[in-house]
């Protein structure tokens, strides 16, 4: 695996945006996934994915705890490009028994409550909703944080076994926002 990542790797060098999710799409038909949460590189990256019509699947997990905001946000973006936006959420009889048992902010109480919450609402809907995916598209920036500095363009994903692709991960914040500002204003 570790080959076919490196020649992935060096196959999208120097590749637009663009460019490198069209050569990734093309390259596992159908079975490449974007997880968006709706933050400024997500719509970058949904953007470049929508607007091209890059055979991409696009989907964000639901926890039950978002903000009105990124509702709001989730129904202008598939307004903006007419695109499905595909949502998973946590199994209701998991959240419920959870909710039931230990109440609604469990998470504050302990690490192993936090622990448990997350898997009820992330970890399991993030299977889920990569079931069949040889690629997953992230919005990870190196700049975001010290630990993302060692990462590259694509890697693999041992705890979904599945190819990890960071289109952005060399992006700065200015490309970023610099981008965002030409989206605003078309």
């Amino acid at each position: 695996m570790q080959e076919r990542i490196n020649e992935l790797n060096q196959l999208v060098a120097g590749k637009s945006l663009k460019e490198s999710l069209a050569l990734v799409a093309e390259q596992f038909p159908g079975t490449v996934k974007f997880s968006s949460a709706f933050g400024q590189e997500d719509q970058v990256i949904t953007d470049a994915i929508f607007k091209n019509d890059i055979d991409i699947q696009v989907f964000t997990l639901d926890t039950g705890r978002l903000f009105k905001e990124t509702y709001d946000l989730i129904d202008r973006t598939r307004s903006r490009y007419k695109k499905p936006i595909h949502v998973y959420f946590p199994k209701s009889d998991a959240v419920q028994e959870l909710v039931t048992k230990k109440g609604m902010h469990s998470f504050y109480e302990s690490v192993d409550n936090r622990k448990e919450c997350c898997f009820i609402r992330k970890v399991e809907p993030l299977k889920r909703a990569l079931k069949g995916a040889q690629v997953w598209v992230t919005g990870l920036r190196a700049s975001q944080s010290d630990n993302r500095q060692g990462f590259n363009v694509f890697e693999w994903d041992e705890g979904n076994q599945v190819i990890k692709f960071n289109p952005l991960l060399h992006w700065s914040y200015d490309e970023m926002i610099d981008y965002l500002e030409r989206l605003a204003r078309k």
